[in-house]
């Protein structure tokens, strides 16, 4: 037999939004797991406190959705749109060698996404989430981490506006 790893009652007030963590209080600076870097058309970007990996960020979407196919098709092309250039803006300002993208749900079903970006000789790639390791920092290297990921996003969202269109 299969272990269940929450109550039924518990899983579905997740799945339907009423006890949903990720839907609590999207104005906060700081929780107990992360940092607000910016509100993004399609959700919060937050840097995560465990800095296992340099610039763990995680986009999690506005409003309530269990499944990314459950949103409408344009939220979901800005969800995305959204994952995409924090990923650039990550990539930019750590000078990361790959990036992940994480869209997961099985704990907390909101839709998220796990941005990580990863680097070529660290440790273990395959391992995840704590299992990686545990790194926290001081306050001011998670603000000076926050400001230079803002200021890469915004660097970003000007060069986008210079950008030819292609058809």
């Amino acid at each position: 037999m299969a272990r269940i790893w929450m109550p039924l009652a518990k899983w579905r007030g997740l799945i339907d939004g009423t006890t949903c963590p990720m839907c609590g209080d999207q104005t906060a600076d700081e929780n107990e797991y992360s940092f607000k870097i910016a509100t993004l058309a399609s959700g919060r970007l937050q840097l995560q406190k465990n800095q296992f990996i340099k610039g763990y960020c995680l986009l999690i979407a506005n409003g309530h959705y269990s499944e990314l196919h459950t949103m409408p098709a344009d939220q979901q092309a800005t969800f995305l749109r959204d994952m995409v250039t924090v990923g650039a803006a990550l990539m930019d300002v750590f000078g990361a060698d790959k990036m992940n993208y994480e869209i997961l749900g099985n704990g907390i079903p909101h839709v998220h996404a796990h941005i990580k970006p990863r680097y070529y000789g660290e440790g273990s790639p395959r391992r995840i989430g704590n299992s990686a390791g545990v790194c926290h920092l001081a306050t001011e290297e998670y603000q000076q981490r926050v400001e230079a990921i803002r200021s890469a996003l915004r660097k970003l969202e000007t060069n986008q506006h210079e950008r030819p269109k292609f058809k």
